[in-house]
């Protein structure tokens, strides 16, 4: 059997399939084909013959309830055949004899299931075993990486080329998208959204988008059943996306849209729960820490790759998303390397990708910009500054988690296998002796050649300071930002004959409020006011929001 059993226990869809031949039917009870779980009153499945007929039974025991699923007439004595038993990721339960349904029934996904045998001992009855596999039916790859991130393309802008390179290595890349990133926008928004990440992926792993498998994955949280929305695909099942679907706070207040749910809000204490945007789980802050462990617990990753939470800019979702993440990672309790990678103030460094690497992060943007009208102008072009953040691939901070304690790096490579050095040789034989040379002291030069003076480097236009491409970015008056850097009372020595700086583009005048209606945050980062005309709301807030729109 190969299913994965943290903890002993197995929660999920599952598939038994078994060839065998009874010899002895009506000659007495066998032993059941497969039981699982624990004696007495506990959870258990089995499947096997009824009594001494020919009748197969499938049953499940969980919570109280019992559910049994009978094939009448299905064993044959003599007769060698394939049988399947199922459970999906739906609850549904059912039988198959060589590809052929028998009998199916609703019933519920095994949770929490003990994985002891709890098969006695043989008997003359027992059917001949050819060939058994017990499998779920959702594989959960472990190891590789696995992106935590709030919205439906952060990975791919300020991740990428390092999930790119994961996938292409053929190691496990699970992404869990913690917010549906629905811009206050209604279903149809955040399900293309969805749709994006899934296409930009199967490009990234080389697959047909038709090939995603979506399911209800069932976690065990202490006992408690949480089932998320997952898809993976089918001839890559080691890529795998989760989407909590939590609303996208925007400015983290949240949007009426969604009754204002955010996880700043969840995580300052400001709302006691979240609701998804789906409508079909609410969470506690305690609640989505729970789940993003049982989570890395499914995966055993050995890196966890997490957003920037230190930058002043950096959206709201962003920094609560990596606040969670960190949170949960003493739940998964496994020695890990945790890296944060740069977000929006990425913009502001140098671009650091060769250019095969900014075509390949550039064209899997484009592909998931299909989807999703925010990012790109009306010809269909990328706009700014997503055409910036797609040169660009900066960490943050890496450190590592070994055996409950945070370390600087990452994780140390495993030592390799000590190699048995050549035999000697029994039978040595000595060198002939050799006269030794007399030695000759080697050439003292007397004067050593001073060093080749070196121009000091002409120091960098300060990027933050008044007027800076940074303050011109972000705000409309230094009073609100606060931007002035600081100034270094030693500063480098100025290259005699400078060069002049390259000229700059102009950014948009940074004059009234920048998150006005044409203010810089949003012709920069939204594709217009219109796009909030979707929303009944009243002056208010509709003013309000227009100070609230997201980026990614």
């Amino acid at each position: 059997m190969t299913l994965s059993a943290p903890n002993g226990t197995f929660t999920g869809p599952l598939r038994i399939d078994i060839a065998m031949q009874y010899d002895n039917l009506g000659a007495g009870p066998s032993q059941p084909l497969v039981a699982l779980g624990t004696e007495g009153e506990g959870a258990r499945l089995t499947l096997g013959q009824l009594g001494a007929g020919d009748d197969l039974y499938f049953e499940v025991v969980q919570g109280g309830s019992v559910y049994r699923l009978l094939a009448e007439n299905a064993l044959v004595s003599g007769e060698t055949a394939s049988f399947a038993a199922v459970i999906d990721d739906g609850g549904v339960m059912a039988l198959y004899k060589d590809d052929t349904l028998l009998a199916e029934m609703p019933a519920e996904v095994p949770f929490a299931l003990p994985v002891e045998d709890l098969r006695g001992p043989a008997t003359p009855n027992d059917a001949t075993v050819i060939d058994l596999t017990v499998e779920p039916i959702s594989p959960a790859m472990a190891g590789g990486d696995m992106a935590i991130v709030a919205h439906p393309d952060d990975d791919l802008l300020f991740m990428n080329p390092h999930v790119a390179e994961t996938i292409a290595d053929g190691d496990p890349m699970t992404t869990v998208f913690v917010t549906s990133g629905d811009a206050g926008d209604d279903a149809a928004y955040w399900e293309a959204r969805e749709m994006g990440a899934k296409a930009a992926y199967a490009q990234m792993a080389g697959a047909d988008p038709a090939d995603w498998v979506d399911e209800t994955v069932t976690l065990d949280v202490e006992g408690v059943a949480w089932e998320v929305q997952s898809s993976y695909l089918a001839d890559a099942p080691q890529v795998r996306l989760y989407f909590l679907r939590t609303p996208d706070g925007i400015d983290g207040g949240g949007t009426d849209t969604y009754g204002f749910g955010s996880l700043e809000r969840l995580l300052d204490g400001d709302a006691d729960q979240i609701t998804t945007v789906d409508g079909l789980v609410t969470y506690t802050s305690d609640d989505l820490t729970q789940v993003l462990g049982a989570i890395m617990t499914r995966h055993m990753p050995d890196d966890i790759l997490l957003q920037d939470d230190t930058s002043e800019i950096e959206h709201s979702d962003h920094v609560h998303t990596t606040e969670l993440a960190e949170a949960a990672l003493p739940l998964y309790g496994e020695d890990v390397t945790v890296t944060h990678f740069t977000g929006y103030i990425s913009w502001a460094e140098e671009e650091n990708l060769t250019p095969d690497q900014v075509a390949l992060v550039t064209g899997v943007f484009e592909t998931y910009a299909a989807y999703d009208p925010l990012v790109t102008d009306e010809a269909g072009a990328l706009r700014e500054p997503y055409t910036d953040w797609v040169l660009r691939e900066y960490v943050t901070e890496q450190y590592s988690i070994v055996d409950g304690e945070r370390v600087d790096g990452p994780l140390p490579e495993d030592d390799p296998e000590p190699v048995d050095p050549d035999p000697e040789d029994p039978t040595p034989v000595d060198p002939d002796p050799v006269e030794p040379a007399s030695e000759v002291p080697a050439p003292v030069d007397p004067q050593p050649e001073p060093p080749t003076p070196v121009d000091p480097a002409p120091p960098e236009s300060d990027l933050f300071g008044p007027n800076g491409t940074y303050f011109q970015f972000l705000a409309g008056n230094a009073g609100k930002w606060d931007v002035a850097g600081p100034t270094d009372p030693t500063p480098d020595p100025v290259d005699p004959t400078p060069v002049d700086p390259p000229p700059v583009d102009p950014m948009p005048d940074p004059a009234g409020d920048p998150f006005g209606p044409g203010g810089v945050y949003e012709q920069l980062m939204l594709s217009g006011a219109a796009k909030w005309e979707t929303l009944d709301l009243s002056v208010d807030e509709d003013e309000d929001l227009d100070d609230s729109a997201e980026v990614v």
